[in-house]
């Protein structure tokens, strides 16, 4: 009878091949490659499950590496782990499936699946194989409901394994080498700390300067379809480093130029590279060609040696700029700028990733995208209570302004039945193309993706002096007013994760220890409150965020509220008559209104003062907060699901 994977016979053998991995105890896990986070990222989008780990059995623990819970890096003791209950039973290294592990006697009463610890139901795991024939641990996949796990969706997670047991002999390979280059005894307990799965160690010539400075990336391109007629209506454009690098990977790509301090200027040269490629194609005009956008790259002005690149892509090409989330940080004004820029080059504009999460939804009403492109998890999974409170608000945007709904990830039949339930009219995924070379020839599009959204330019003007050009403005002392802004504070809590509330109070007397409170109280259920006062200091919390106006600003003489999300807009403007006398009975000249439209042009107003605030602001709060990497110990399967959304994207630059 052939022995389980992981049994005490090999567990000697066993332990020695992990060590000689550079996978044991704590000090190989100070630091994760990117490339093995990433691996853990892409199965989690790719398979629509909640949460991805790769794990690693070393002695007494399990070492966990995760892209997808928030947390990089977590230890658990080895006996009480799934994984291990499953490699010390099966004998195949071949991927272990169980919708529902409730239901499973192997797995029923582990503490992790019986609600004890937590409340895992569907479960799948690739053992991965070591150079020696052994288990050093998993990719496992794990949801909180049950599932059915397609042949399909179990090749993709053998393909995730794989690449995972490719990274870890590729580092194995650079120890072994290093031991060799300065005379290490090769034996795996001599090998140091330094050289172990965290060292920043390349066999190849290319740094992340070298990339940019040779510009050296690649674009590969993926349909997009109409899902109706099946014909394409444009490609998305995705980046890549040298080829068999490194820094192949986008996520490996994009961390190794956040750490150089380089991220705007790879933007661009991504951006550029594939627009000159679109170009260079000379297919039909009509084509749509979605760019992805880095805020970071909206910093700093395109590079002189981009410039006749991007010029003639603004004459030739009909491009969608494609704005991604993450990491938007200190860019609001700049990426109102963009978009405003798009628009006037006759380009569109689209929002990704929208629907993973509720808060998804916040940054709608104020880049107005003409595409929205729902997140692949939405299609890949059956639809949830959560889902359907979601679509609906997408749906709702998208029949109010006419912008059209794109669904990504599509890979069977079933997915784009989803993907059309939820109201997409285009789609992109394996099932229409892999991402690769643009072809010869593409027929003119049937279905032209629309740019149908027109929003005034910024120029300038504050919140009051753009509603009263929607509304006629009245008169009236504070203490008939404070109602109002009582009453939209209640409506900013009643709105939920995708709620947004921006608040403005002259002088930072006015934000008293008791409205800072209830504004803190406030903050903790909506996607993003924004608090601007003079002289007022800095407080900087996520989705909290509070600071000065600069000097001079006109915004000093104005008291605004603004609330919006998905079903719910309005705002109170009111402009200081300049009264002397008690507080009470300061007299405004304001307008109070819920016309959509003079809503978000008065919070975009509002948004152009952040241009002076930006070195406190944290717009990622609308989807994502900031994580440390450290090692922690609390198990990953104890980790419940966080409300940020895991914008990084394997398999596309963005």
């Amino acid at each position: 009878m052939t022995s389980p994977l992981v049994n005490d016979q090999n567990e000697t053998a066993r332990q020695r091949s992990v060590l000689a991995y550079g996978l044991a105890g704590a000090e190989s896990w100070t630091h994760v490659d990117p490339e093995i986070t990433g691996l853990a990222v892409l199965a989690q989008r790719a398979l629509a499950v909640d949460f991805c780990a790769i794990t690693i059995l070393d002695g007494e623990s399990q070492w966990s590496v995760s892209g997808t819970t928030g947390v990089p890096v977590a230890v658990s003791a080895r006996a009480l782990s799934i994984c291990q209950r499953v490699l010390s039973s099966t004998t195949s290294t071949g991927v272990f499936v169980t919708a529902d592990a409730a239901l499973d006697p192997l797995l029923a009463d582990n503490q992790w699946v019986n609600g004890e610890s937590g409340s895992v139901r569907f479960y799948a795991a690739a053992p991965l194989i070591g150079r020696e024939g052994l288990a050093l641990g998993t990719v496992c996949i794990w949801s909180d409901q049950p599932l059915v796990l397609g042949q399909d969706q179990q090749e993709q997670l053998a393909q995730v394994r794989d690449a995972v047991v490719s990274a870890l002999d590729s580092h194995r390979r650079l120890r072994e080498l290093e031991a060799l280059a300065y005379d290490v005894p090769s034996s795996p307990q001599s090998i140091p700390a330094a050289t172990t799965i965290g060292a920043a160690v390349t066999a190849d010539r290319w740094t992340i300067d070298a990339v940019i400075d040779d510009r050296a990336v690649r674009t590969l391109f993926q349909p997009v379809v109409h899902l109706a007629s099946g014909t394409v209506a444009g490609f998305e454009a995705l980046s890549r480093g040298p080829a068999g690098t490194a820094l192949e990977s986008p996520m490996a790509l994009l961390e190794a130029a956040k750490k150089a301090g380089r991220l705007g200027e790879l933007d661009w040269l991504c951006r550029v590279h594939a627009m000159q490629a679109a170009v260079d194609a000379g297919l039909h005009p009509s084509l749509s060609w979605l760019i992805n956008v880095e805020p970071a790259g909206l910093a700093i002005e395109c590079p002189p040696h981009l410039l006749a690149g991007l010029s003639r892509a603004r004459i030739e090409l009909r491009a969608i700029l494609e704005v991604v989330e993450r990491d938007v940080e200190g860019y609001a004004t700049e990426l109102l700028h963009a978009t405003d820029q798009a628009r006037r080059d006759s380009w569109g504009v689209a929002l990704d990733d929208v629907g993973a999460e509720e808060s998804s939804l916040a940054l709608l009403p104020f880049l107005r995208p003409d595409v929205v492109k729902l997140d692949m998890a939405l299609v890949r999974s059956a639809p949830k209570r959560e889902a359907a409170a979601i679509t609906a608000a997408v749906r709702a945007y998208a029949e109010r302004t006419g912008a059209v709904i794109l669904a990504e990830g599509i890979e069977t039949e079933e997915h784009e039945r989803f993907a059309r339930v939820f109201g997409a009219t285009y789609g992109q995924g394996y099932r229409y193309g892999r991402p690769g070379p643009l072809p010869e020839s593409v027929p003119a599009p049937r279905h032209v993706i629309p740019l149908r959204q027109k929003l005034a330019p910024l120029n300038g003007q504050t919140p009051f002096e753009v509603l009263a050009s929607y509304a006629e403005s009245q008169r009236a002392a504070k203490k008939h007013l404070l109602h109002i802004s009582r009453h939209l504070e209640e409506q900013n809590a009643a709105g939920g994760h995708a709620s947004v509330l921006l608040s403005s109070f002259q002088n930072r007397k006015f934000f008293t220890p008791q409205k800072a409170a209830r504004y803190a109280e406030l903050s903790r259920s909506n996607a993003l409150t924004i608090v601007l006062a003079d002289g007022i200091e800095t407080q900087d919390e996520p989705r909290f965020h509070v600071g000065p106006l600069r000097e001079g600003s006109r915004l000093g003489h104005e008291w605004v509220v603004i609330v919006i999300n998905p079903h719910y807009a309005a705002a109170f403007v009111g402009r200081d008559c300049g009264d002397a006398g008690p507080d009470g009975l300061r007299r405004f000249d304001y307008v109070y209104t819920h016309d959509r439209d003079g809503v978000i042009a008065s919070a975009r107003a509002y948004l152009q003062e952040l241009k002076f605030a930006s070195h406190y602001l944290d717009l990622s709060g609308l989807a994502a907060q900031p994580v440390e990497k450290h090692v922690v110990d609390v198990p990953p399967d104890s980790i419940s699901a966080p409300r940020r959304h895991v914008l990084a994207r394997l398999g596309r630059r963005g």
